[in-house]
């Protein structure tokens, strides 16, 4: 599994253009770092994750 976590927004977009990880799963891989930690970071007020999921599924790239 590759981590997408940390690496820059270049390197996720290129990787998404050519189609080694979908919008979804770095969404998701992102969301399940925010509900591991944030309970002790209290970074975020309020998490749109069925929001940031529905969206990342929605964007494809053609």
């Amino acid at each position: 599994m590759t981590h997408w976590v940390g690496r820059t927004a270049v390197e996720i977009a290129a990787a998404v253009r050519e189609k080694q990880v979908t919008p979804r799963e770095v969404v998701a891989e992102h969301l399940a770092r925010i509900e591991r930690i944030d309970g002790r970071v209290g970074a975020f007020r309020t998490v749109r994750a069925q929001a940031a999921l529905a969206e990342a599924t929605r964007w494809a790239p053609r």
